[in-house]
């Protein structure tokens, strides 16, 4: 703690030095007046929601829905994150297994997301290489 400073202060300041050593990336989102922060190696996967305009976000800790597009998420996460079917977008690194012959992926977690079929080919270079 530094001296001199109140001990809320001290709370605070040590929680952001905290979060300096922190190097991971964060997907933010916003929903009303609530703000979360997710880090990107724990997010599974997206999902197109079964409400219009809705994706939900599927990690380790949470999963939440929001308001958003598919293809602007797809834009915005880059080459960690895969579209795999018009209603998952995957975290490569999140794959434990894929089922070629069902065309399923199973994630860390247990979950199973579809995978189309032309995207097979972009999917096994991106998992082997």
């Amino acid at each position: 703690m530094l001296k001199g400073i109140s001990p809320s202060l001290a709370v605070i300041n040590d929680r952001m030095l905290a979060e300096a050593k922190d190097q991971r990336e964060f997907f933010t989102v916003k929903e009303m007046d609530i703000v979360k922060h997710v880090p990107m190696d724990e997010i599974l996967f997206f999902e197109t929601s079964g409400r219009t305009h809705r994706i939900e976000l599927h990690g380790f800790q949470d999963r939440f829905d929001f308001i958003g597009s598919m293809r602007e998420l797809e834009k915005q996460l880059g080459g960690r994150f895969l579209r795999v079917h018009r209603a998952y977008l995957v975290n490569v690194e999140q794959i434990r297994e894929v089922d070629l012959k069902h065309r399923e992926l199973l994630m860390k977690n247990g979950e199973r997301c579809l995978i189309s079929r032309n995207v097979k080919g972009e999917l096994l270079n991106k998992i082997l290489y």
